[in-house]
């Protein structure tokens, strides 16, 4: 085998074991949050490693590289990490609780002021309240 073989061969390799530690992560950790940190990241490295040695497969063998390829390495590059923090974002306004062992809630101040500022914007103020007592008599 040439070089690029071994390449080629190494990169697919490696592609395929973080494909095995997301599906690892997805099955043995104990949260929503860690559960998409691991699958997210490992999923993203995964797809450019196995990109990337298809692209130089077809490099190598046919002599031609094929460009859609590297633009498949942007896409899940950008989408799948903004999917991953929607996902989590999401999990976490909804009440999807943290893992026990977790020690520190960073989000929970921002959150709890967000909540308490779309309850004073839902309120009715005490004159809006008059108001509606007057026009309906």
């Amino acid at each position: 085998m040439s070089a690029t073989e071994w390449l080629i061969a190494v990169l697919a390799v490696i592609g395929g074991l973080l494909s095995v530690v997301a599906a690892i992560g997805l099955i043995r950790l104990p949260d929503v949050y860690s559960r998409l940190h691991a699958t997210g990241k490992s999923s993203v490295t995964a797809v450019v490693f196995l990109m990337l040695a298809a692209f130089i497969y077809f490099a190598y063998t046919h002599g031609w590289a094929v460009w859609k390829l590297l633009l498949v390495l942007v896409f899940v590059g950008l989408t799948t990490p903004v999917a991953a923090l929607l996902i989590a974002r999401s999990a976490y306004r909804s009440g999807v609780p943290l893992d026990e062992r977790t020690h520190h809630d960073e989000l929970k101040p921002y959150y709890v002021s967000l909540a308490a500022e779309a309850e004073d914007i839902a309120r009715p103020v005490e004159s809006d309240r008059q108001g509606e007592g007057a026009s309906r008599h």
